[in-house]
């Protein structure tokens, strides 16, 4: 086995709603942070002076003035995306609380990195370099958004279906993926069969 250089990023999906997320940060980079989080359920509160941030959500307050330690009070997750001496700051006392920071372009005063994500019919993939490449992480999703089936819905339906039988007959974990990829391949070579004949 290779011996890592250093420890890898432990990959996570939080579940962020109801829970109160500070994002430090009141320019276009902070801005683009904070559809996610909203989308996630979580109440965001910015914090930065000057503030020019224009977005409007009944989950989102806008604080313009500058980051104060006791703004982490209550806080789940931090987006720090301000100077680096402000990131600095925010970093420190948000470790001292126990606190994951997302330090955006700060990597020193990251403690939790944001993957470069695909979302399709439900699904999450996200992609980490542990935060020595986002350009890398990009092209790689990129190239994979070729590759997933544009139809995940469907697969998801086709899992459900079955598990209800596999709950019944319960069949062993080990035989459940194989099974469903059988019948996805017969769906897809039915319905290329009916493509034929049309």
């Amino acid at each position: 086995m290779i011996k890592q250089a250093s420890p890898l990023a432990f990959p996570l999906f939080l579940k962020l709603e109801g829970k109160k997320v500070l994002v430090a940060g009141g320019d276009d980079i902070a801005q683009s942070k904070i559809p996610a989080l909203l989308n996630a359920g979580a109440t965001v509160i910015a914090i930065d002076d000057p503030m020019t941030i224009s977005l409007e959500h009944p989950n989102l307050t806008l604080i313009k003035r500058k980051f104060r330690p006791s703004d982490l009070e209550g806080i789940w997750y931090v987006v720090a995306a301000s100077s680096p001496a402000t990131n600095a700051e925010i970093a420190n006392e948000a470790n001292k609380r126990q606190l994951f920071v997302n330090a955006v372009d700060d990597k020193p005063n990251a403690s939790a990195y944001l993957g470069s994500i695909i979302e399709r019919d439900g699904y999450t993939v996200a992609i980490s370099s542990s935060g020595q490449s986002p350009a890398v992480t990009k092209l790689l999703r990129q190239g994979l958004e070729w590759f997933l089936p544009t139809d995940l819905s469907l697969w998801t339906s086709m899992a459900k279906s079955l598990r209800l039988k596999w709950t019944q007959s319960q069949t062993p974990h080990p035989e459940r993926v194989p099974e469903l990829l059988q019948s996805l391949n017969d769906h897809y070579d039915q319905q290329s069969i009916q493509e034929k004949a049309s």
